[in-house]
């Protein structure tokens, strides 16, 4: 590893790249993107693997000679995956760099991500938007600092009851999420305990009930696209096994050194710049 970010500092160097970066990893929903308008304001942009989903034309200058950076990479790749797609999805930002044949799929491969989008969000990082700024990446995974270990973590924790309203208020705007942001996100980063002290939200406890009573709302089980949310499971995923029992939630995982996690209880986009 040491090696490794040796070379990858030498080679930012080579590329020009003096900038800083942000990884801000949390769940879907987490306020990320409202989070970050105090770095926005700035002179900070915001790279988000979002960004490159589907058939986002974000794509093209990374994958077509002639419309972007990399002057090697060739058209016939794409060419060909069109007129197999008999126009159905031939538009060129239709193909991703995780397709076999693709110019720079064992270029990809060898980084051992799986989201093709980290992948362009490393491009986009040294030659498209983020190309002489700092850059804050927005993604639920860790996968762009195997391209940049160097890049700063923060883990964003948002209490359950502001990411409720925040799947509430997306839901509202045609764009709802699965009841995966609580079931599996939310349980991956963290969990309950009865002791205070663990907690990096100490401020703030939960009862079992008065999880149920918060999680089990009609208008947040409307707002998924896949289903409503398992109470019940989630809490005991979480931990909540005892009813009427006082639990406060911390890190299922402890943080690598030099890693941090900001607790957005209460905080606005100018405290997350004040803890940068």
């Amino acid at each position: 590893m040491k090696y490794l970010k040796l070379y990858e500092q030498f080679f930012l160097i080579k590329e020009g790249k003096s900038n800083k970066c942000i990884l801000i990893d949390g769940t879907s929903s987490a306020g990320k993107t409202y989070m970050s308008e105090g770095l926005i304001d700035k002179g900070w942009v915001i790279i988000g693997s979002d960004d490159f989903a589907g058939e986002s034309e974000l794509k093209i200058p990374f994958d077509h000679a002639g419309a972007g950076y990399d002057k090697e990479a060739g058209e016939e790749f794409h060419k060909k995956m069109s007129e197999e797609r008999e126009g159905k999805l031939g538009e060129r930002a239709a193909t991703n760099v995780g397709f076999p044949g693709h110019p720079k799929n064992e270029e990809f491969k060898k980084s051992g991500v799986e989201d093709p989008r980290v992948w362009y969000m490393y491009q986009d990082y040294l030659y498209g938007r983020g190309k002489d700024k700092n850059v804050i990446f927005d993604d639920i995974s860790d996968g762009v600092l195997k391209f940049i270990p160097d890049c700063d973590y923060i883990l964003l924790y948002t209490p359950l009851e502001q990411l409720k309203t925040n799947v509430i208020d997306r839901s509202k705007k045609n764009d709802k999420r699965g009841e995966w942001i609580f079931s599996e996100q939310f349980i991956n980063r963290f969990e309950a305990t009865k002791n205070k002290s663990e907690s990096f939200d100490a401020d703030k406890s939960y009862t079992k009930k008065e999880l149920e009573d918060l999680l089990e709302d009609k208008k947040l089980q409307e707002s998924f696209n896949e289903g409503p949310l398992d109470v019940n499971k989630f809490l005991n995923d979480l931990g909540f096994k005892e009813d009427d029992t006082e639990y406060w939630i911390k890190l299922r995982n402890t943080l690598p050194k030099g890693e941090k996690i900001f607790n957005s209880r209460g905080k606005t986009p100018d405290d997350l710049v004040s803890f940068i």
